[in-house]
C-alpha cells in the first residue's frame, strides 16, 4: 500500500481539477506494474541480496556503490515529498505556527516509530491505513459524487486544461520504476510466501486505482461544479470544507493516515539503502555493531529529507524528479547487465547519464520530451558501451 500515499492523494485531486479524466493514465499504469512486478516476484524472492542495486550487480562493490547512492537519494526525494504533504495538509489547522514546525513533529515520531518497531511499523500501518481510506475517504466521497451533481452547485464548469504530453509520460514512469523499485524488492522478500507476496501487489494496485480514481474525482467534480481554486494543491483541503463541513476532520485523518503509511515505507527503503548499499562495507571496519549502523543511516536520513522538504515545497516535482533519476539510471543498467555489459562500462554510463540529468537541471535546460530523453541518453550509451567492449 505504499503507493496510495497521501502525497499522491493530495496531487491527483489537484491534477484532476486541471487536466480532468486523462491523468488517469497513472493509477492505470500503477496497476499495470503490480501486475509486472507479481509475474517477477518468484525470481526476485529468488535472488541475491535485498536492496535493487544488490541484485542488479551481484559482486561489482563500485557499481554497486553508485546505484546504492542513487537509490538513498531517489528515496530521499520521496521521503521528502511525503514531509511535504504533511506540512500543506496540517497547516490550515495550524494558522498561527510555522509550517516547518508542522513538518517536523511528525517526521520525528515517524522515524522513532520506525526505528524501534522496524518493518512491522511498515505493515502495521498500511492495515490501518487501507481502513480508513475506505472508512473516511472512499466510502463517503463517492457517496458524495452520488448524490450531488455538478450542475446542482451555482457557477458555470470550468473548462479542463490541455495535458502536456510531458506530464503524461512523467505520470507513465511509475510502469518502469515500479518493478524495479527497492519498495517492491523489500516488500516482495518479506512476505512469508510467494502467494501472498503475489497478492499483495496485486491487492494494492487495485487500492491504489479505487483511492487516487476518488481523488481525481475530487478534481474533476469541483471544476464542472464552476469552484474556482487558485492554488491546485489546496483542491483536497477545498472539498473537504465545502461538502464534509464539520466532519472535514475525518477526511484529513484518512489523508494523514496514508501520508503516515508511505512515509514509513519510504523512510525504512532510505534507510535500508542506506545501510545495505553505502554502511554496511564499511562498518566492520569501524567496529559498529549493526544497530548503531542503523541508527546512524536512521539519523542520516531524516536530516537529508527533512532539509530537502523545507527547501523545496514541491510535491509533484519531488516525486516526479525522484521517478526520472531512479529509472533513468536502473533501466538500461538492467538492460546493459542482461545483454552483457561489464559492470566497469555500466558505471561509466551511468555516471555520464547522471552527470547529464544534473547539468540540465541546474541550467534550469528542458530537453524536448524531458523524461525519455535521459533514458534514451543511457541506453545510447549502454549499447555503445556494448560495442566498444566487445571489440
Amino acid at each position: 500500500m505504499a503507493f496510495v500515499g497521501g502525497a499522491a492523494t493530495i496531487n491527483m485531486a489537484s491534477l484532476g481539477y486541471q487536466y480532468g479524466w486523462s491523468v488517469f493514465i497513472d493509477p492505470v499504469v500503477v496497476f499495470c506494474a503490480l501486475l509486472i512486478s507479481a509475474y517477477f516476484a518468484k525470481r526476485v524472492r529468488d535472488g541475491h541480496g535485498l536492496t535493487i542495486s544488490e541484485l542488479l550487480t551481484d559482486s561489482s562493490p563500485p557499481l554497486k556503490l553508485f546505484l546504492g547512492l542513487t537509490s538513498f537519494f531517489v528515496y530521499q526525494l520521496l521521503t521528502a515529498a511525503q514531509f511535504v504533504a504533511v506540512g500543506k495538509l496540517l497547516s490550515p489547522y495550524f494558522p498561527g505556527i510555522p509550517i516547518s514546525l508542522v513538518v517536523v513533529v511528525p517526521a520525528l515520531i515517524a522515524f522513532f516509530y520506525i526505528y524501534f518497531r522496524g518493518f512491522d511499523a511498515v505493515t502495521n500501518t498500511d492495515i490501518f491505513q487501507l481502513i480508513l481510506m475506505l472508512a473516511l475517504y472512499a466510502t463517503p466521497l463517492i457517496l458524495i459524487f452520488g448524490t450531488h451533481s455538478p450542475s446542482s452547485v451555482s457557477g458555470f464548469p470550468i473548462e479542463a486544461m490541455p495535458t502536456p504530453i510531458t506530464l503524461l509520460i512523467y505520470l507513465s514512469l511509475p510502469f518502469f520504476f515500479i518493478p524495479v523499485s527497492l519498495d517492491t524488492s523489500v516488500r516482495v522478500k518479506a512476505a512469508s510466501s510467494l502467494a501472498i507476496a503475489r497478492t499483495g501487489l496485486i491487492a494494492g494496485g487495485a487500492l491504489y486505482v479505487l483511492f487516487v480514481g476518488v481523488s481525481i474525482g475530487v478534481g474533476v467534480f469541483l471544476r464542472e461544479s464552476g469552484h474556482n481554486i487558485d492554488q491546485p494543491e489546496k483542491v483536497l483541503a477545498y472539498f473537504f470544507d465545502s461538502y464534509l463541513g464539520e466532519f472535514r476532520i475525518l477526511g484529513t485523518i484518512a489523508v494523514l493516515a496514508a501520508i503516515a503509511s508511505t512515509l514509513d515505507s519510504f523512510a525504512f527503503d532510505s534507510v535500508a539503502s542506506l545501510s545495505n548499499d553505502l554502511l554496511k562495507p564499511i562498518h566492520k571496519r569501524l567496529n559498529f555493531t549493526e544497530k548503531q549502523v542503523i541508527s546512524i543511516a536512521s539519523f542520516v536520513v531524516l536530516a537529508i529529507s527533512l532539509t530537502v522538504a523545507l527547501v523545496f515545497q514541491q510535491i509533484l516535482g519531488l516525486i516526479l524528479g525522484a521517478m526520472l533519476l531512479y529509472v533513468a539510471i536502473f533501466i538500461p543498467v538492467a538492460f546493459g547487465r542482461f545483454i552483457g555489459v561489464p559492470d566497469k562500462a555500466l558505471l561509466l554510463t551511468s555516471s555520464a547519464t547522471a552527470v547529464v540529468l544534473l547539468a540540465c537541471k541546474l541550467l534550469n535546460y528542458t530537453p524536448p520530451l524531458e523524461p525519455l530523453a535521459y533514458i534514451l541518453l543511457h541506453f545510447f550509451l549502454v549499447a555503445i558501451a556494448k560495442g566498444v567492449w566487445q571489440k
